[in-house]
């Protein structure tokens, strides 16, 4: 199984719009990895993970194959990870698909709520070119090849996700945005009896401390602590941390020396690792 980090960056990205803070004006100069789009993810090249308004520089710099893509993951329902006015550019007049196949979408009563406000998707999904599939905590149902687990994350929003996906023995914990995990997302971890192979970790704050909604380096280490002690992340697990704000104050160079340390993986625009 392999992950490509297309964007690694909070709502603001980096450097954000309006800022001019050392952390924004060090990216600015510098760029390549020290810039960072807001945050989304591809499994194996057929599994998406959150569809922001970014998607369309992914696709055009990155080279993100959205034509080919069928099914996307949308972990919660904030703008930085769910931007509806791009999905409905499938329709008619926007777009001239190849085939008919259908995108299919899966997310929370709160991921619907978003799209519905869009009034071109409910028509979209009356002609079968869009399907919404609105998947519950700890149920777990199958996107193509993939078994994939919602879990409750620690989040302001209605019902946020983070996602426990399987294939053909491989397994990856994708959690963003979260704080420090919810009792009945470890307790249904600990009843999984098996090890993640590949953890990606919110580490929106980087050095500074925050438990709820997101965390910093130090959360995220206690939260690995933890699922090692339930079995769920072993010593051969790789652990990657992902979803950066320009406010922790770090360059990708100051987070990458401090992680190594610890054997954990920066991510940034562009990285994709095998596991």
């Amino acid at each position: 199984m392999k992950i490509k980090f297309y964007g690694t960056a909070a709502a603001e990205g980096v450097p954000a719009l309006y800022c001019t803070c050392p952390t924004c004006e060090h990216a600015r100069r510098s760029g390549g990895k020290e810039v960072r789009t807001r945050s989304q993810a591809l499994i194996n090249d057929d599994l998406l993970i959150d569809f922001p308004a970014d998607t369309y520089l992914h696709v055009l710099q990155g080279g993100l194959p959205l034509h080919h893509i069928r099914h996307i993951l949308i972990t919660h329902a904030h703008p930085d990870h769910l931007y509806p006015a791009d999905i409905s550019m499938r329709g008619p007049g926007f777009s001239n698909l190849e085939d008919s196949e259908t995108l299919r979408i899966y997310g929370s009563s709160g991921v619907w709520k978003e799209l519905m406000k869009n009034d071109t998707i409910p028509v979209l999904m009356a002609r079968n070119i869009i399907k919404f599939t609105e998947v519950h905590a700890f149920n777990t149902f199958t996107a193509g090849e993939y078994r994939v687990t919602p879990l409750k994350a620690d989040h302001g929003t209605e019902n946020p996700y983070i996602y426990l996906i399987e294939k053909e023995g491989k397994s990856l914990l994708y959690a963003h945005d979260t704080g420090y995990f919810p009792e009945e997302t470890m307790e249904f971890l600990k009843q999984w009896n098996k090890t993640v192979d590949l953890a990606s970790f919110d580490c929106c704050y980087s050095l500074k401390h925050c438990e709820k909604g997101h965390m910093g380096f130090d959360e995220v280490r206690t939260m690995a602590e933890q699922l090692k002690e339930i079995g769920a992340l072993d010593e051969n697990s790789v652990c990657c941390i992902n979803h950066f704000s320009h406010n922790n104050g770090l360059s990708y160079e100051e987070m990458n020396k401090y992680a190594k340390k610890y054997g954990y993986l920066t991510t940034y625009d562009g990285m994709e690792t095998e596991f």
